[in-house]
Order: C-alpha cells, then sequence, then structure tokens
C-alpha cells in the first residue's frame, strides 16, 4: 500500500516537471521566433497584458499550443513512469496543468479563446492515462 502511494505521487510529479520543462523550451523558441520588445518586463502584469493584445496569431497559436503541450507530454512522462496507476496519475497532471492554466488567465488578460486549455489539459489528463491503463 505504502509503496503504490509512493509510485503514484512521483509519476505525478515526473509528470508536472517535465511538462512545465517542457513547456518553457518551447516558450523560449517562441521567443528566438517572436522575440518580445526590449522594454517588456515580464513580471509586469500590465505591460504583458500589453504586449498580449498586441500579439499576431500565429504568436498567439504558439503560445497556446506550448500550454497544451505542457499537459500532452507531462501526462505521457508521469503515466508511463507507472503504468498501473497511469488512469489517475493522467488525471492529476491533467488537472493540475489545467490549474495552472487557469491561474495564468486569470492574471493575464489572455484572448477568451485560450480558456479552451483548460478542457484541453484535463481531457488530455483522462484519455492518455485511461488508455495507457488499459494496455
Amino acid at each position: 500500500m505504502m509503496r503504490s502511494m509512493f509510485n503514484h505521487r512521483f509519476g505525478v510529479t515526473i509528470g508536472i516537471v517535465v511538462g512545465l520543462i517542457f513547456k518553457f523550451v518551447m516558450l523560449e523558441v517562441g521567443r528566438l521566433i517572436y522575440p518580445p520588445p526590449v522594454e517588456l518586463d515580464p513580471r509586469d502584469a500590465i505591460q504583458m497584458a500589453q504586449f498580449l493584445s498586441t500579439m499576431p496569431p500565429s504568436q498567439l497559436i504558439f503560445v497556446f499550443a506550448s500550454h497544451v503541450s505542457q499537459g500532452l507530454i507531462g501526462v505521457l512522462a508521469g503515466c508511463l513512469s507507472n503504468r498501473k496507476t497511469s488512469q489517475r496519475t493522467g488525471v492529476l497532471v491533467g488537472g493540475i496543468t489545467g490549474l495552472f492554466c487557469m491561474l495564468n488567465l486569470m492574471i493575464l488578460s489572455h484572448p477568451t479563446w485560450f480558456w479552451l486549455e483548460v478542457p484541453l489539459t484535463i481531457g488530455v489528463g483522462f484519455a492518455i492515462g485511461g488508455w495507457l491503463q488499459a494496455k
């Protein structure tokens, strides 16, 4: 019982960490493709909101894809680290990633369609977790 609980938490931790690393790498690639203004302070919510409102659609899609990929890659990593509890791990990693996305959307003013990230990351967790546990 104790070992199963440890493996379950370890898989969730792996999923969250790997997903975050992947997202940050993708965002850095995005900054190379679409460099932000030099004077932009990413810690200033007002400046970031103004910057988001001027982003071209292709850059917005890149940011959206990096957020959803965080859930996808994180769920895969977490579920593959412990196949016995992949359904629970997938749901937890997808849910936690969805909460991260929701927090980001509440702090910064994104386009309304960015709210699709939340159900997509949670849905990915359910789908991949269930699929890997069934195999």
